[in-house]
């Protein structure tokens, strides 16, 4: 597995906007059925402010322990396919919720 070293935006703990931090993070290969997609936009919504701010907890609305990443939505482009995707391929455009591998699931 090679990881890719990518930005992101990410808390340690709960607090204003003040404490969000710029930090370098590895991306790994996808595992099987997961493709890995390469931001192009990444946007913050309600949950990511509410979370940051410790209005919701980090279990709503799934468990995600801290440190945790800001921007639970992004679109952009394949650029790595898991063992046994064949309806997807690198350079493919797609988008998300929640996770930056993502399962490869058709619709």
């Amino acid at each position: 597995m090679v990881n890719t070293i990518v930005k992101a935006i990410q808390i340690d703990h709960h607090a204003g906007p003040e404490q969000l931090r710029l930090v370098d993070i590895p991306v790994g290969d996808p595992s099987p059925g997961e493709v890995r997609i390469r931001h192009k936009a990444v946007w913050l919504n309600v949950i990511d402010v509410c979370q940051r701010s410790g209005l919701y907890p980090i279990a709503m609305p799934m468990p995600r322990p801290l440190p945790l990443g800001r921007g639970m939505e992004a679109s952009g482009l394949i650029d790595a396919v898991g063992n046994g995707v064949t309806h997807l391929r690198a350079g493919d455009r797609a988008a998300y919720a929640s996770r930056r591998a993502v399962t490869a699931k058709r619709g």
